[in-house]
């Protein structure tokens, strides 16, 4: 898994790709902690570029979710790619964590919620 982390003005987004698994959801885990405790209460995880999750890539998603929540924040998934979005839909993962299309369409949410 690689990860990528972009700067918005309301939110921190992380560009995910490759596997997110057993092997890799550590990683990830370590990044999202360094995110918050640096003060980023809001995340987007573009989950685009991710082939492959299993059941510690979501562990680390509602990680994640749980994190954002404690400080304040939200976290918002955005565009799983459909074999990622399958693996969701079928853990009931989709009904928990709030997922969007787009990047644009998660930060566009997160200012209009800090706005409003």
């Amino acid at each position: 898994m690689q990860a990528a982390v972009t700067h918005h003005p309301h939110a921190a987004v992380v560009r995910l790709s490759g596997e997110l698994d057993a092997h890799t959801s550590g990683q990830l885990r370590s990044l999202l902690n360094e995110l918050l405790l640096a003060g980023q209460g809001n995340l987007v995880l573009d989950l685009s570029g991710l082939s492959f999750i299993d059941s510690a890539g979501l562990a680390a998603l509602l990680s994640a979710a749980k994190g954002t929540r404690r400080g304040g924040g939200r976290l918002l998934l955005s565009g799983p790619a459909p074999a990622v979005r399958r693996v969701m839909a079928l853990t009931g993962i989709d009904v928990v964590l709030t997922t969007v299309d787009s990047v644009d369409e998660a930060l566009a949410r997160m200012a209009a919620e800090q706005e409003g």
